[in-house]
């Protein structure tokens, strides 16, 4: 169980620590904070961009710990890929956004729509265009 803990975060921060996954993962929290800041100016008009930057820099650094941790206990991989980072983002909005709980989870979950988004398309674009 060790072994396999050890080995995702070994994967996660191989890629993580490259050109590509620096580059990536700064593009990514700034197109997600830039989410954040205009869904809450919709919607609640009160956050900083601190507060968005930080949240979105959080979750795409804690969700794949969480995610290799709990990969060691839970079988279900769609369990834990599509609920662990969405309970992230909607903690992570509650703890940092000002406004009542329903628009922090409505905040939340377009952050957790965009980073999913992110991930899958331009993330993977990024490796494909730097030549290291």
């Amino acid at each position: 169980m060790v072994i396999m803990v050890l080995e995702a975060l070994t994967g996660i921060f191989g890629s993580l620590l490259s050109v590509g996954g620096i580059v990536s993962l700064i593009i990514n929290v700034v197109i997600t904070a830039i989410a954040i800041m205009i869904a809450d100016k919709v919607i609640t008009h009160e956050i900083s961009v601190k507060h968005s930057l930080l949240m979105a820099f959080v979750a795409y650094l804690i969700v794949p710990i969480l995610f290799s941790f709990l990969l060691a206990f839970v079988r279900s991989v769609a369990v834990i890929g599509i609920i662990l980072p969405l309970v992230a983002w909607i903690i992570l909005g509650e703890i940092l956004l000002k406004s009542d709980r329903k628009q922090k989870a409505i905040v939340a979950v377009i952050a957790y729509a965009v980073n999913i988004l992110l991930l899958t398309y331009v993330s993977g674009l990024i490796f494909a265009v730097l030549p290291f």
